[in-house]
């Protein structure tokens, strides 16, 4: 029996490809190969990706920007022009960073700033 409660709540970091929702909407997301949700065709790297490496290029994310306790991922996804957004699969909730039609987890996003 406990194996099996184990493997349910498990579970979710096992699955490929899932629909996660917030209110009404919903969006197909897949998983990269670091384990990080993206939306399809963003697996290895995408315009967000390159949006992000571009502004890095020229710009820093200050301490003081991290203030508070911020996710280094969601200062630059509003850096970007990229919009937060927080999405639920099954028992599992996290913020996602959204440019026009491509969905990337915060913390793929923050690879970006090392």
């Amino acid at each position: 029996m406990k194996f099996l409660l184990a493997f349910i709540f498990l579970a979710p970091q096992f699955v490929l490809s899932a629909t996660w929702v917030t209110g009404d909407f919903k969006i197909e997301l897949v998983k990269d190969s670091r384990g990080d949700w993206v939306t399809k065709g963003c697996e290895t790297t995408c315009a967000i990706d390159e949006s992000a490496k571009s502004y890095m290029k020229d710009h820093a994310i200050t301490s003081e920007e991290l203030s508070g306790g911020k996710h280094p991922g969601s200062v630059l996804c509003k850096k970007i022009s990229g919009k937060i957004i927080y999405l639920r699969f099954e028992n599992v909730e996290e913020a996602f960073c959204q440019l026009e039609k491509e969905t990337v987890s915060l913390s793929r996003l923050s690879l970006s700033i090392i």
